[in-house]
This record gives C-alpha cells, sequence and structure tokens, in this order.
C-alpha cells in the first residue's frame, strides 16, 4: 500500500506546530509577568552607563589633546635647544674704546675765498675765530 504525499505531510506539520505551542506556553507566563518599574530601572541603568562611558571618553579625549600640547612644547623646546640657529649664539666681542687723538691746528686759517662778494651781500657775516683745540 503506498501512503500518498499529503499523508506524509501532514504529520511533520503536526510536530512542528506540536514544538511552536509547547514554546508559547513556555513563554508566556514569562510576558506576563513582566514588572514595568524593573524595566524602567534597567533602561535608566543602562543610559546612565553610556552617558557614564560617553562622559569618559570626551574627558579622556580632552586629556590627550591637553598632553600632547604639553609634550609637543617639550620636544619643541629641546629641538631649539639643539639647534645651531644663529640667535642664540654667545654675544659678540664688544668694540674697543674710542682712542684719544689729539687734532693738530691747521697753520693756514680758514676763511671766505672771495671777500668781495661777501660785503656786497646784505646779511652780516659774523667773524668767525677757529676754535683753540678740538679734543
Amino acid at each position: 500500500m503506498r501512503k500518498s504525499g499529503i499523508q506524509i505531510i501532514i504529520p511533520e506539520i503536526r510536530s512542528v506546530l506540536l514544538i511552536l505551542g509547547l514554546a508559547l506556553l513556555l513563554t508566556l507566563p514569562s510576558c506576563t509577568s513582566v514588572d514595568q518599574e524593573q524595566m524602567q530601572e534597567e533602561y535608566l541603568e543602562r543610559k546612565i552607563d553610556e552617558f557614564r562611558a560617553f562622559q569618559h571618553r570626551n574627558c579622556m579625549k580632552e586629556v590627550r589633546k591637553e598632553a600632547k600640547m604639553k609634550a609637543d612644547s617639550f620636544f619643541l623646546q629641546l629641538a631649539k635647544q639643539q639647534s645651531y640657529d644663529t640667535m642664540r649664539s654667545p654675544r659678540s666681542i664688544p668694540r674697543p674704546l674710542k682712542p684719544s687723538v689729539t687734532i693738530r691746528e691747521d697753520s693756514i686759517k680758514l676763511g671766505p675765498l672771495i671777500r668781495e662778494k661777501a660785503a656786497a651781500d646784505s646779511t652780516p657775516v659774523p667773524k668767525k675765530t677757529p676754535p683753540d683745540s678740538i679734543e
């Protein structure tokens, strides 16, 4: 006697439906006994933990940024000390003192070359006397 294809499928569907029904019966009591306050507390705890983690990440980011700036400034200062820049060279040698020189008095007195033109001018010409000595 041959079994038709429909008769073979029906027992398989029955077993699948039976397994689904048992799973539904087992999960049904847990779904009905949910405490709303406990769910809210768990949600708040999760959100608070996420916020603290976010704040910690931001704080660490700021700390790293400040530490990087300080480290960079340290290394820049170190590089400046090790460079051969002329700005940090030793002081230059000071100039020597100005020597004292005695100036000889000229034997020829200086005066206007053409006195006639000087006399024709309307402005008075003061008489210049040569200085005695310049030191």
